[in-house]
């Protein structure tokens, strides 16, 4: 049996909107361990599957692509008859989720392969899909501003397939398209005492929301459109990249100030809906919009992923780039996932 040390050493694999391969870097190093081929998909469109599988949604081609993690050759490509351009993995592995272009939800049964659900979730495209709660949530967001989270419980239940399901939470305060998703690892604790998502927006904000009630927590105004954002494990950060290669670091459990923050966003004071916004840290160095960001697990490095064909990868204490990995073919990276190493390499090593 594998140590514990040796899950903390992690890959990070990026996927690019051109067709080539999905390169896998051992995050400690920046060697590249991997390369999947060959797929081609849009942000958000990359995931774990399990402890031994990765997916790639395969924009052009209809299809989902499946590799596993110790091999680079595909294992399967399934074709889901319309683009799909998001996916998502449930934590235990148990549940698959991919978002459509035309703004429809597919939800498989990963043990038989059965399609369980299939739904219109958004007016829009679908822009990002995620797991909460252990699984028990889904959290969609899409073009269309809005952001929805869904009971698995309820999406699965036969009594409800003939009509529409309706969503447990809808939260519709964004001004343009939701563009990315992120939530929180527990299902009781963190920054919202129950169930964190982490919505950004192309509106210049991140809005944080709780699932124990669905209350908004909070609204950070950042100065610039914003394309990515992660959560680091404790909740107690969060990362927001944007269009202009920036990424902002926000602590979530300071005090607001009046003033600027350091990333020139505005400070205001919490009022009845929970809107603040927060001084920010910036990290510098990407040329173009920054797509995807990933923290690691052990809460020591943060990956940023961007147009301009590179991967960062940050030391989060010091805020300096330890790593820049680049893309085979200089292609756009617009899509990251994280594994253990032992799964990818099959060694067992962090060397």
């Amino acid at each position: 049996m594998a140590a514990v040390s040796d899950f903390l050493d992690e890959v990070v694999l990026g996927a690019s909107s051109a067709d080539g391969p999905v390169q896998a870097w051992d995050v400690k190093t920046g060697m590249q361990i991997k390369a999947y081929k060959t797929t081609a998909c849009g942000r958000g469109g990359l995931c774990q599957l399990g402890e031994d599988y990765l997916v790639a949604a395969h924009v052009s081609k209809n299809a989902l692509d499946v590799w596993g993690l110790d091999k680079e050759s595909a294992l399967h490509r399934f074709f889901v008859g319309e683009p799909v351009s998001v996916v998502a993995s449930s934590p235990d592995g148990n549940h698959f989720a991919a978002g459509a272009l035309s703004g429809a939800v597919y939800l498989w049964e990963v043990s038989t392969g059965v399609l369980q659900r299939t739904w219109n979730a958004h007016f829009k495209a679908v822009s990002a899909v995620s797991f909460a709660c252990g699984g028990s949530v889904l959290v969609t967001a899409g073009e269309d501003t809005v952001v929805s989270a869904w009971a698995l419980a309820v999406l699965l239940d036969p009594a409800t397939t003939h009509a529409p399901p309706v969503p447990k939470y809808t939260w519709a305060e964004h001004a343009l398209p939701v563009t990315s998703l992120a939530v929180g690892g527990g299902s009781g604790g963190g920054a919202a005492g129950a169930g964190l998502v982490a919505s950004a927006s192309a509106d210049r904000t991140c809005k944080l929301w709780t699932l124990g009630g669905g209350h908004l927590l909070r609204s950070i105004e950042l100065p610039a459109a914003l394309n990515a954002v992660a959560l680091d494990a404790c909740e107690a950060t969060l990362y927001a990249g944007a269009v202009d290669g920036r990424v902002f670091e926000v602590p979530l459990n300071a005090v607001a100030n009046s003033g600027a923050g350091l990333a020139g966003g505005r400070e205001r004071k919490a009022n009845a809906a929970g809107n603040t916004s927060s001084p920010t840290a910036i990290l510098e160095g990407h040329k173009r919009c920054v797509t995807a960001i990933v923290c690691s697990r052990d809460g020591e490095r943060l990956v940023s992923a961007s147009e301009d064909g590179t991967c960062r990868v940050w030391d989060v204490a010091s805020r300096q780039t330890t790593h820049v990995l680049r893309h085979a073919k200089g292609s756009p990276i617009v899509a990251l996932a994280v594994a253990p190493r032992v799964r990818v390499a099959g060694d067992g090593t962090g060397a």
